[in-house]
């Protein structure tokens, strides 16, 4: 999951850690009897432990609590894992800059996530939060992640495209790069 506020959910997941409200139990796969990993159910705590004659032949179990909200927060915070790069929010900020600014107000109150990650829990939620904040006082933020398909929306997209038959005049080759460079080749082929 996102955290919404991930400075105070790591505090409350160091002081806390035994028992904290975010960590989950998972059964890992040990390619005999399991071969998906799971969440730990309370079933399982019964079954397990009984199952198996030698306790080192039993099923490993991961227990995750800060991971599972760190991990994602690689996405409004690269440089954590040390990646000089600009998180999502500001990322989608300098794109829309990159255009008129009368486009701003249209572009930041219809903004798609999509891709898999777009089903983390809390993704699109903070995302915006992360979003109002670099926007201009007077521009509606709209944030959408809904539809089961969200994660098929790039493909389906690139799909459109190929279809179209405009894929092969904006298609660059490799001997146009080669020879132009990108800037060059990119105004020429999209503006």
């Amino acid at each position: 999951f996102v955290s919404q506020d991930a400075d105070a959910d790591l505090r409350s997941a160091q002081q806390k850690k035994a028992n904290m409200d975010c960590a989950v139990e998972y059964v890992l796969p040990d390619g005999l009897t399991i071969f998906r990993p799971r969440v730990k159910t309370a079933e399982d705590e019964k079954t397990l432990a009984k199952a198996f004659t030698n306790p080192r032949h039993a099923p490993q179990v991961a227990r995750l609590t800060q991971e599972r909200f760190m991990v994602p927060e690689v996405y409004f915070h690269p440089s954590d894992v040390g990646i000089n790069q600009a998180g999502i929010a500001e990322l989608a900020m300098q794109a829309v800059e990159s255009l008129d600014p009368v486009l701003a107000p249209a572009l930041l109150s219809n903004v798609l996530l999509v891709g898999g990650s777009s089903k983390f829990p809390g993704l699109a939620e903070r995302f915006r939060t992360e979003l109002r904040e670099l926007s201009p006082a007077d521009c509606e933020v709209k944030v959408w992640a809904e539809g089961p398909e969200a994660q098929k929306c790039a493909w389906r997209g690139g799909k459109g495209l190929v279809a179209s038959g405009e894929y092969r005049s904006r298609a660059i080759t490799k001997q146009e790069y080669q020879e132009h460079g990108a800037d060059r080749v990119l105004a020429w082929k999209f503006y």
